[in-house]
């Protein structure tokens, strides 16, 4: 299946594959494929390698006409719903397929939380320049489990108690901080974490220093008890690609109908059928009498 849905992506002509004839499928049939296929085809490069907008945006087209009519050559009309909502998780009302932007920067966001292996591998050398997106992602949804302080970098890693960095702590210090690479034991050894600090520093960064300064006197190190990096949004604190992106989905409302749709024993492009009705995309007879169209009002739906 996998070899002939490739040659329905590469087609320039249509999205049709060998022997099947997509539009002739229920749009349920065709999720399916979308869903397992099409939309699986991009994720080892995104593991790795941020695709540009307008590939993104190439690959979302054929996924969308796929699904709604069968074809690569698709309108607006023929949406019945905006691809945003199509792409959310059916528990927030959308179909569960992928949103790749976003699903691309939970993937890459594996590569910082693998640093922190205590086993080397020998991507370890390579630059450790992140997208803006995820590493904000990385900050947001890790913390610190200080140790020996050996890996913890003093000023950015979120090792204090509450799991804040002192950059989020005191930003006004930390803006007149010029080495902010040390680590927690060379900064605390001695107190060298002061001599990073440079120029005239203001009233408030004075105020801010006094409050770090009283933090990190009740800090103690565990020697020979290496630091690693706490996960929040798992129940075992590891990374999983699924937990970061379901952070992209925090703030949306949950969809009443998830449960009775897609956990029913009906068969899928009924589903299909009740999702669309529930969002009122289907000619049911109240939409027929919107749009000015003979109806009979005793529809059941």
């Amino acid at each position: 299946m996998q070899k002939t849905t490739v040659t329905c992506i590469r087609s320039d002509d249509s999205i049709s594959a060998s022997g099947r004839k997509p539009k002739l499928m229920a749009p349920a049939g065709r999720l399916t494929l979308t869903q397992s296929v099409l939309m699986a085809l991009p994720i080892h490069f995104l593991t790795v390698l941020p695709l540009p907008a307008w590939a993104l945006k190439i690959i979302n087209r054929r996924c969308r006409g796929f699904i709604w009519k069968g074809d690569s050559d698709i309108s607006g009309g023929h949406c019945l719903l905006p691809w945003a909502r199509v792409c959310m998780p059916k528990v927030c009302g959308g179909l569960g397929v992928l949103n790749l932007k976003w699903y691309s920067y939970a993937l890459r966001c594996q590569w910082p939380c693998l640093r922190w292996d205590a086993e080397e591998r020998p991507w370890h050398q390579l630059p450790e320049a992140q997208e803006k997106e995820v590493s904000s992602l990385f900050k947001v949804s890790t913390s610190i489990c200080l140790g020996d302080g050996q890996r913890a970098k003093f000023w950015t890693d979120k090792w204090l108690h509450g799991g804040c960095s002192i950059e989020d702590l005191a930003p006004t210090l930390f803006s007149f901080v010029k080495d902010s690479g040390r680590s927690v034991k060379e900064a605390l050894h001695n107190h060298n974490w002061i001599k990073g600090i440079t120029g005239g520093i203001s009233v408030q960064a004075m105020a801010q220093y006094l409050k770090v300064w009283d933090i990190i006197q009740g800090v103690s190190l565990s020697i020979g008890v290496p630091d690693s990096l706490v996960w929040k949004w798992t129940a075992d604190n590891k990374f999983l690609v699924s937990s970061a992106y379901s952070m992209f989905f925090v703030a949306n409302v949950h969809f009443a109908c998830h449960k009775p749709i897609w956990r029913s024993k009906a068969p899928p492009r009924c589903k299909f059928f009740m999702w669309l009705a529930v969002h009122r995309r289907c000619l049911t007879a109240d939409n027929l009498e919107h749009r000015g169209w003979p109806s009979n009002g005793n529809c059941p739906l």
